[in-house]
């Protein structure tokens, strides 16, 4: 048994302001672009808004996990690191897999069977983040959504080419990918990563949600 490691309350007061801002964010996409959906009936659009549905999900559980290690720092009690360590991996990998697929899925939906692909996302992300608890494979983990997200950026491209209306979103799927470079340092809590270089990936991951969330209202206006 041994203390909670993050014990920098400047570090846990950094994380905590920006994993609320990007929950907030995420959640302001999500149902901003609701009353679209109900409108048009789009898939596409329905798998787009549950990709932050499940990044703020990811994060909700990031802050949580830090809630409770200031908790552990205010009132002095001990928590197991082994068990309690890896719990941000596993359901960070988990939603944010599960977030990236969405993404993908909202490109595929009119070419793959939903129902199966749909099953299979969650499969394969609760086979990444199982791994991610058992055997700290963080490294790993990073390489399947790097996979994914850049095969998404590729179709969204792709897409892009031949549609007016689709060129504008592909800015979207450009900025989600520069976004996830950013939360590969954020939300791998096994790493040690300098202070500094995780300010900057938090304040670019940030601008990044908040240039989505201006430019959905833009488009919802």
């Amino acid at each position: 048994m041994i203390r909670c490691p993050h014990c920098n309350p400047l570090w846990m007061g950094v994380e905590l302001a920006f994993s609320a801002l990007v929950i907030i964010l995420c959640l302001m996409i999500f149902f901003r672009t609701k009353e679209m959906y109900k409108l048009t009936k789009h898939k596409g659009i329905s798998y787009f808004r549950y990709t932050f549905l499940f990044f703020a999900l990811a994060f909700l559980f990031r802050f949580a996990f830090h809630l409770f290690s200031i908790s552990g720092m205010v009132f002095d009690f001990m928590f197991p690191r082994p068990i309690i360590g890896p719990l941000p991996l596993l359901f960070t990998s988990y939603f944010s897999t599960v977030a990236i697929l969405y993404l993908l899925m909202s490109l595929l939906w009119k070419s793959v069977n939903t129902e199966h692909f749909l099953a299979v996302t969650h499969v394969v992300a609760l086979s990444v983040a199982v791994l991610a608890f058992l055997f700290r494979l963080a490294p790993v983990i990073c390489l399947i959504q790097l996979l994914i997200i850049v095969a998404t950026l590729v179709l969204a491209y792709v897409k892009s080419r031949h549609s007016k209306g689709f060129s504008r979103l592909f800015i979207i799927y450009a900025l989600l990918f520069v976004g996830w470079v950013a939360n590969v340092f954020v939300m791998s809590p096994g790493w040690r990563i300098p202070f500094g270089v995780n300010v900057v990936s938090y304040a670019v991951s940030a601008a990044v949600f908040g240039l989505i969330f201006y430019k959905v209202y833009r488009w919802t206006k």
